[in-house]
């Protein structure tokens, strides 16, 4: 799902959504029987918007490399823009220029590929930082990849193209689209990741802000069954944390 926009009306009235994103997508999303006042295809740029915004980021970009350009993005959709232009600025235009001479779509296959070739705790920080709805610091990578402070500062520059620290401390992905990338190609770590942030939570003495989250990591758990018995599983061999409980009157799935 692209985004979600709420539509203000009377202060009396219910709140109206506006949602963007691939159609399958939302089906799932919204309950059945609510009613759907009106469905569009995506908005798509014209050529002489591509063109216009292309000469913005490169007054010296060719018209044939705009033309090309402009294919390459499925003919101005705005994701495929975003993605090329990262490459554009990064790469030149002859990274653009090779994407259509070999018929290359996936414009992410390259940064994927390197995340494989890397050890293990690169393809788990950036699933973490891919699926995770809390905020993450590097305490928070540390405790939840059992890694040292050392090995959380050598990761994270390992990974620097890709990831970023805010002025505030907070880790995440420099690109939405990449994590949005991820998010599909790492597909079979979101149950591993979502164990792994309960674990780290329940556990935690010094994490009291994050606790509010355990909710609805657990309301998922608890929908999916495989990952259900997983974590039944795994309570059944290690100490259940009391601050949790104390917090919400039960730290396991099957008491919700």
């Amino acid at each position: 799902i692209s985004h979600c926009h709420t539509a203000p009306r009377n202060p009396n009235d219910r709140f109206g959504f506006i949602f963007s994103g691939d159609a399958q997508n939302l089906k799932q999303l919204i309950p059945e029987g609510t009613p759907i006042k009106q469905t569009n295809e995506l908005f798509k740029f014209q050529k002489n918007d591509v063109e216009g915004y292309l000469r913005s980021v490169d007054p010296n970009i060719a018209s044939e490399d705009i033309s090309i350009f402009y294919e390459l993005s499925k003919k101005g959709n705005a994701r495929q823009l975003t993605i090329l232009t990262e490459k554009l600025q990064k790469f030149g235009v002859e990274k653009i220029r090779d994407y259509y001479q070999y018929g290359e779509d996936d414009f992410y296959g390259e940064d994927y590929d390197w995340i494989e070739t890397q050890e293990g705790s690169v393809q788990q920080l950036m699933a973490l930082l891919a699926f995770c709805e809390i905020p993450m610091n590097r305490q928070m990578v540390r405790k939840t990849l059992n890694l040292t402070d050392e090995e959380v500062n050598g990761l994270l520059t390992l990974c620097g193209d890709y990831v970023g620290e805010t002025e505030e401390g907070t880790i995440k992905l420099k690109s939405d689209d990449f994590r949005k990338y991820l998010r599909e190609r790492m597909s079979g770590l979101k149950n591993e990741i979502e164990l792994l942030l309960i674990d780290v939570i329940e556990k935690s003495t010094d994490m009291g802000e994050q606790f509010v989250y355990l909710p609805a990591l657990y309301k998922h758990v608890k929908d999916n069954k495989q990952l259900s018995t997983e974590w039944n599983r795994r309570n059944r061999c290690l100490p259940t944390n009391t601050n949790s409980r104390k917090r919400y009157g039960r730290s396991r799935v099957t008491d919700l």
